[in-house]
């Protein structure tokens, strides 16, 4: 047996470190420890009826975490080392189309219009020829609402990601006039994260038998041989990317952390030797080194995927396919550290003006389009808050809290700031909503329900990282409820608070939770399901608590 078992551990270390270590994908800061909270509110049988004095002040309010926008383009002469990295697959013939599209045309439509038109497009092709023909169009000297370069960067992130560099890469050697530094990082960050998605091959396959003697050698001749070129390649490619910032930093931070998930989801399609799968053990012997061997990568591929989320939280995404694709892969990564935990919460819907340009654009290129006497209209704001809340605007409303006495803009701001915190784990955001809302005095019950939230999360974690470093879901310290439970009776929220603060206490239970803990949580998701008038809302709590209850049964008396 023990022979046999250096014989797996001998497979893993093939598999997964043949030749050294590549350099790793860029990394996410260590996270630091959680700073101390206020004692937590402890479980009761049933909401109070007034909301208990608070004895701690809350914690001081975390500021915008501080960003260093590129005052000029980034270096080219990276970019172009990383464009000449051998063994990167070429692009599908299918890419050709959007590197020879024409970028002139002798129709100008009024441009707004037409890019509106062009994005509400399904098709990729249509789409990518409409916005090529607004790309030189003449007559838009003066009339142009957009920085140079801007349709350009447009074109490459709409595209497919694996064709992305066949438009970026000749903007990028030929650069229009006055292209703002942010967007060429940001195309440079389409080109190389376009290489990296196509990267790693196919791993080889092998034909059956599964013996032992030909799957080592199959190991050794062959996947040796891919692992490390494939290795290679998006070690190369992602010092690069690393290298970029703000929005191009974050597309190939992501693309890098799901290149190494690649990875491993290759290695554990090495076949199994038929002799081992005969023996129980010694299989689930194998799979537990071969799991142990991949941490390290693991590891990896969550803090490049972080990295990225970071960044793409400082633009201000929060609906958006790469944010959504990123925290999916997180998710499913670290089943037990879920970042879209948050997302069970139930807040009043909001409601926004939808179809127009803003409310179609991605946040990056919205930030782009706002003029200064934009960013305190609620109407043009509200279209611009479907996707996000870009930096440009965070900064123009930051700098004047005195604008936040139009209790439209406040609404609309404070709930997308809000989504913002709670897809990213942002405590600034939290911070900002509390902030906002205290200096407010808002009686709304839907602001009172926001700021109940915030002052429960507003003593969690700083961002992403730390959240998915933390020891133990104790540890988040989210588990002051009693605003919360202040507003169980409200006839307006009061099934919403009720449900919120059961989830927040299901989230972050202290690490010697007993049985009575999950019992009480049980049972506010009871009385959440009783109030709900929504047959939705009322399945939707039935089935937290019958969760709960098997939670509860698990656990210590």
């Amino acid at each position: 047996m023990r022979n046999v078992l250096l014989g797996c551990l001998s497979l893993c270390g093939l598999a997964l470190a043949c030749g050294e270590a590549p350099t790793p994908p860029p990394k996410v800061p260590e996270a630091p420890a959680l700073a101390a909270s206020a004692p937590v509110a402890t479980a009761s049988a049933a909401p109070p009826a007034e909301a208990p004095k608070v004895a701690v002040k809350p914690p001081p309010a975390r500021k915008e975490p501080g960003y260093a926008l590129p005052i000029v383009a980034p270096d080219m002469a990276e970019w172009e080392r990383a464009t000449k990295v051998k063994g990167v697959p070429p692009a599908p013939a299918t890419c050709a189309a959007y590197a020879t599209r024409l970028t002139t045309g002798k129709d100008c439509p009024l441009p707004r219009p037409a890019l509106e038109r062009a994005l509400k497009e399904a098709d990729p092709g249509k789409r990518d020829a409409q916005l090529a023909a607004l790309e030189r169009c003449p007559g838009f000297t003066v009339e142009q609402p957009w920085p140079a370069g801007f349709v350009r960067t447009l074109r490459a992130d709409l595209a497919p990601l694996e064709c992305a560099d066949a438009i970026a890469d000749a903007a990028i050697r030929k650069p229009e006039a006055g292209t703002s530094p942010l967007l060429s990082h940001t195309l440079a960050g389409l080109s190389l994260a376009a290489r990296i998605s196509r990267t790693p091959r196919p791993m080889p396959r092998l034909a059956p038998p599964f013996t032992k003697d030909r799957v080592l050698a199959h190991t050794q001749a062959l996947i040796k041989d891919w692992y490390v070129e494939q290795a290679r390649i998006v070690e190369e490619i992602s010092l690069a990317g690393a290298k970029l910032a703000f929005y191009g930093r974050a597309i190939v931070a992501i693309e890098a952390g799901l290149a190494e998930l690649r990875f491993i989801e290759g290695t554990r399609q090495i076949p199994v030797p038929e002799e081992w799968n005969k023996d129980p053990e010694l299989k689930d012997a194998y799979f537990v080194t071969l799991e142990q061997a991949l941490e390290p990568r693991k590891a990896r591929a969550r803090d490049a995927v972080l990295l990225g989320l970071r960044e793409l939280a400082s633009v201000g995404f929060v609906h958006d396919a790469r944010v959504t694709r990123a925290r999916a892969t997180l998710a499913r990564m670290y089943a037990g550290r879920r970042i879209d935990m948050l997302d069970d919460l139930i807040l009043p819907p909001v409601t926004a003006d939808d179809g127009a340009l803003l409310g179609v654009l991605s946040t990056f290129y919205a930030g782009f389009l706002l003029p200064a006497r934009d960013t305190t209209d609620p109407s043009v704001l509200s279209r611009v808050f479907q996707r996000g809340v870009p930096w440009t605007v965070r900064a123009a409303l930051d700098q004047d809290p005195r604008r936040f006495a139009d209790p439209v803009l406040r609404r609309q701001y404070t709930r997308v700031r809000f989504d913002l915190g709670r897809t990213h784990w942002r405590g600034a955001d939290f911070d900002a909503v509390r902030d906002i809302l205290h200096h407010a005095g808002d009686a709304d019950p839907a602001a009172r329900l926001l700021g109940a939230l915030v002052d429960a999360l507003s003593r969690g974690p700083d961002d992403a990282v730390q959240m998915m470093h933390a020891k133990s879901p104790g540890e988040l310290q989210i588990r002051d409820v009693k605003a919360l439970e202040a507003l169980a009776k409200d006839p307006t929220v009061g099934a919403m608070a009720e449900y919120d603060a059961a989830v927040l206490l299901a989230l972050a239970p202290p690490d010697d939770a007993r049985a009575a803990y999950f019992q009480d949580v049980a049972a506010r998701f009871g009385r959440a399901a009783a109030a709900f008038s929504d047959p939705a809302l009322q399945k939707r709590a039935e089935e937290r608590k019958k969760a709960a209850e098997l939670v509860a049964g698990a656990a210590p008396k």
